[in-house]
């Protein structure tokens, strides 16, 4: 059973003071404090996430170049690719560049790479993609700082590219015109946590402010929104600001693919939240690139609203084949860890031929949820080629692990195909190398070196009968939830705790009850869970909608 950890942190005495300022409930501002939000003028900008206070977007290293060349191309006729990526990151940042350019009247085309036949980034033979549209310009959008072949190939040409990316860049950059993004070393731009299409948008809020149109710019935030809530990039500061009023803009839209993807998700325009996208809407985005191809979604998003319905329904139907397919790997890969007696590696490697290499970062995922460390799955191809997409979690970055044994990963050329960030790697590998790369991993590191603790931040004790209205008010003011400013947990101590577990189901209905107050709550069964009748301290957390609110228990001790 993987060991639970529960923190609780500390009340602050400043949490009196800041409750009457803003008129806010006690423990809400003990949890604004608690998460660094230690002046006034944080808290207001926190707590009013206003589009005024995006930063200027030429506090961006190459952004003033990139401006300048994009401009040059309208007024000299030329036509710009953008290329973009098969997640919601990149077909977001895709959509937003792309309808923007038309607004600037810019001539504009896009490439989606397809995942399976293609891989993630730029590769050196996309130069012959970009030669037949006849693009004087390449912009890529969420990827592109690793792809020195390309840059290297288009140099030889008279076509200019501009970066547009958030992935940590090497300490050599690939050649290009300019490149954007946040994380580049000695960046002085503000925030460094963007997703790729927050980026994107940086570039669209430049080009808008050059070309006296920045009151055209708010209906772009609900795409920039879109991709930074996917991407799972911290929803702070700027990310904020962006995801705040990017979902305005989806309610209040009559965007026929985002209204038909709402649909088939059984998604109310009504009280949106970051949940209704991770688990609903983005799913049913992503598996076009995993098991189709990704162009649907560009499709969709370009058409109206009968054929944006179809093509909705079709995501559907595959995202149900996508779970069958996920459910199987899922199996497949836990009996292997078992036989092969691998669940006190370092990191988890576990591969096999056949297996679907657009499902494999999924199931790794919850893998990492299960044994407690990292893990790769690598789906083996006919070609004895391997796809791995790795995952970690907590603090334990799986790229910086990985990227020590990166000659590990190198082919018999020498070439290497490996990225992603620190909970999310994806490379390819020669299948003869794999075990090579498993005794590296056991030879570099320790169990401990990788151990990911659940480890549960408690906000702090709270009774039944302070779940009420004022307290809602306060709560609903720190949305919306996502990493980097999580959902808050609470705990309740002593309780009498009855449950149903019902037949065949995930769901574990529970009553609660403490000091004459009752109130009913579910759980989710979870592999750190044990289900006894003798708990009788909680961890939960709150959901609401529609000024109601629902009980989710996280753990019972």
């Amino acid at each position: 059973m993987r060991e639970t950890v529960w923190e609780f942190l500390p009340e602050h005495k400043e949490a009196e003071e800041i409750s009457k300022a803003f008129s806010l409930d006690k423990r809400v501002a003990n949890i604004l404090l608690n998460r660094g939000l230690n002046s006034k003028e944080k808290i207001r900008r926190f707590l009013n996430p206003s589009l005024d206070n995006l930063y200027e977007p030429f506090l961006l290293d190459g952004m003033e170049e990139s401006v300048e060349r994009i401009l040059r191309a309208r007024e000299k006729g030329e036509k710009i690719i953008i290329i973009g990526d098969y997640d919601v990151d990149g077909l977001s940042s895709s959509i937003l560049l792309h309808k923007a350019f038309n607004l600037l009247n810019i001539d504009n085309t896009y490439y989606i790479p397809h995942r399976l036949n293609h891989g993630y980034g730029v590769k050196k033979e996309d130069i012959n993609i970009v030669k037949e549209s006849g693009a004087n310009l390449v912009i890529t959008v969420d990827n592109g700082i690793t792809g020195f072949d390309f840059a290297e190939e288009i140099k030889r040409t008279s076509i200019d590219l501009i970066i547009t990316d958030h992935h940590i860049p090497a300490e050599e950059l690939p050649p290009a015109l300019s490149i954007i993004n946040p994380k580049l070393k000695n960046s002085n731009y503000p925030f460094k946590h963007l997703a790729g299409v927050g980026v994107a948008f940086k570039l669209v809020q430049a080009l808008f402010k050059s070309s006296n149109m920045e009151n055209l710019l708010p209906p772009f935030l609900k795409w920039a929104a879109l991709g930074t809530i996917a991407d799972v990039v911290p929803l702070i500061d700027e990310n904020r600001i962006i995801v705040s009023n990017g979902i305005k803009e989806i309610e209040n839209s009559s965007d026929p693919a985002l209204n038909a993807l709402m649909k088939v998700s059984g998604v109310s325009s009504r009280g949106l939240n970051t949940e209704d996208f991770l688990f609903r809407i983005c799913p049913r985005i992503n598996v076009a690139g995993r098991l189709e191809d990704p162009n649907m979604i560009m499709s969709l998003f370009l058409s109206d609203e009968q054929e944006a319905f179809k093509i909705a329904k079709e995501l559907n139907k595959l995202n149900g084949k996508r779970q069958s397919i996920e459910n199987k790997v899922l199996n497949e890969a836990k009996n292997l860890i078992q036989k092969r007696g691998f669940s006190e590696d370092p990191i988890i490697i576990i591969e096999k031929e056949g297996w679907h290499k657009g499902v494999i970062g999924i199931v790794a995922s919850k893998l990492v949820e299960e044994y407690g460390r990292p893990v790769i799955l690598i789906a083996i191809d006919e070609n004895g080629k391997g796809h791995a997409s790795g995952r970690s979690a907590g603090k334990i970055s799986l790229i910086d692990k990985i990227r020590t044994l990166e000659e590990n990963l190198k082919t018999e050329e020498g070439d290497l195909n490996f990225g992603g960030h620190a909970q999310a790697i994806g490379f390819t590998i020669d299948a003869h190398r794999i075990e090579g790369l498993r005794a590296a991993i056991r030879k570099s590191f320790n169990k401990e070196d990788t151990l990911i603790k659940k480890r549960f931040f408690v906000d702090g004790e709270i009774d039944l009968f302070n779940l009420n209205g004022n307290f809602f008010k306060s709560f609903n003011k720190l949305k919306p939830f996502g990493f980097g400013n999580t959902k808050p947990v609470f705990a309740l101590l002593d309780a009498n705790i009855k449950m149903k577990i019902r037949k065949d189901s995930k769901r574990v209905n529970l009553k609660i009850s403490k000091n004459s107050s009752e109130i009913e709550a579910y759980l989710w069964k979870r592999p750190y869970i044990e289900l006894d009748s003798n708990k009788k301290h909680i961890i939960f957390t709150v959901h609401t909608y529609l000024n109601k609110f629902v009980i989710e228990v996280l753990d019972l001790k």
